[in-house]
């Protein structure tokens, strides 16, 4: 409900008028920050439609805006900025509920939008952190909800169709590259702990298999209360004697 004339020129320092709401840069930022944090796991889906429509606005006022200190600079208010605070709140969803991709699609959905404001120029930019959070739902693992990977991957395609397959396998390389470093360096720095902790490393063990108890106890009651179906096996490999299913 805000004049958006009147926050580009704010922003701008092209006015010193002041506003009941807004008079300065870091009240609009401060209100577009108070929105991202709003954005967690178990938000309501309407309320995270609203958020995200609203931020849509904030993005095509921001998208234009020269911001002192450099694109990459993390304290400037920029696309970037914003980009990353939603990128907090797919890691959050991640680690508290990975089964509900909620949020993820929602946010997914938003960088799709978003690209329909920006030039090719500012996409290629932004390619790099779009993507992190969308490639490891694009990767195969036991992790990989379908309905999510599909998401991704639309997404994803539409910024290699902008950006050209070139740049995109450079991006994405980048990134499978840092992504791989981060699991050699977790898996040595878990091995490490059994020997320099192993009390921490039993414990985590034990929780992990109370995890995977309680995941099996769920979805063995959703199942009998229908609320999903049961998976059922189907023969790979093999004859009526010595079959091999998955």
């Amino acid at each position: 409900n805000l004049d958006v004339e009147k926050i580009v020129a704010v922003l701008k320092e092209a006015s010193s008028d002041d506003n009941k709401f807004l008079h300065s840069k870091s009240q609009f930022q401060s209100m577009a920050f108070d929105m991202c944090v709003q954005i967690k796991p178990g938000v309501d889906q309407i309320l995270l439609d609203s958020i995200l429509e609203n931020l849509l606005e904030v993005a095509k006022i921001i998208k234009d805006i020269a911001i002192v200190g450099g694109f990459s600079d993390k304290k400037d208010f920029n696309l970037l900025w914003l980009i990353r605070r939603l990128r907090y709140a797919v890691h959050a969803e991640i680690a508290t509920t990975p089964a509900n991709p909620t949020l993820r699609k929602s946010i997914f959905y938003f960088f799709n939008n978003l690209m329909d404001i920006i030039d090719k120029r500012m996409i290629t930019k932004l390619a790099n952190s779009m993507l992190t959070p969308m490639l490891r739902e694009m990767v195969e693992g036991e992790h990989v909800i379908e309905e999510l990977k599909q998401v991704a991957m639309q997404v994803g395609n539409r910024i290699k169709t902008i950006i050209g397959l070139q740049e995109y396998d450079k991006v994405r390389l980048e990134l499978q590259s840092k992504m791989l470093r981060k699991r050699v360096n977790r898996r040595k720095s878990l091995a490490q702990e059994k020997i320099n902790n192993p009390v921490k490393a039993a414990t985590r063990n034990i929780m992990k298999q109370l995890k995977k108890q309680d995941n099996k106890k769920r979805k063995r009651r959703d199942i009998q209360e229908g609320i999903i179906l049961p998976h059922k096996k189907r023969r790979i490999f093999g004859n009526a004697m010595n079959d091999t299913y998955e």
